[in-house]
């Protein structure tokens, strides 16, 4: 699953809202925007800048500039909320769908993605650890016979 929401370009118009590859309008777009709200409420944003981190072990949350400002020429954040396991395809479609550019999305997102890479590689390496461990005493013991 992957939300994205981001202020129109033209004064006064709603809030344009996407999920997964799509945008949404009327009760759809108020019950995805309110499940975005709810589970973003404590998010802090810094001004000025762009970022993607974890807001629980599962979800996480980048927010970064449209290239596009809107009529009076202000700059449009795009906030985005998306699973850890969420496709690629899925994240690319929405992304794309938005407007917004896919290559700074993946920047972004790549910088906290690697942390996942990382406990998967700690974990391989324990296993290969107590693999050996458990091989080295088998051959221990055969001696022993």
């Amino acid at each position: 699953m992957i939300i994205a929401t981001i202020q129109n370009s033209i004064l006064n118009a709603e809030q344009i809202v996407a999920l997964d590859g799509k945008v949404l309008s009327g009760d759809e777009r108020q019950e995805c925007l309110s499940k975005f709200v709810k589970d973003t409420f404590d998010v802090e944003i810094e001004d000025d800048k762009e970022d993607c981190f974890f807001i629980n072990d599962n979800q996480l949350f980048c927010y970064m500039y449209h290239p596009q400002n809107d009529e009076i020429d202000r700059r449009r954040r795009a906030m985005i909320l998306f699973d850890k396991n969420t496709s690629e395809k899925e994240c690319e479609k929405t992304i794309e769908i938005m407007g917004l550019v896919l290559e700074n999305f993946n920047v972004l997102k790549e910088k906290v993605l690697p942390k996942i890479a990382e406990k998967g590689n700690k974990s391989n390496w324990l296993v290969k650890l107590l693999k050996s461990v458990v091989e080295i005493l088998g051959k221990f013991f055969k001696r022993g016979k």
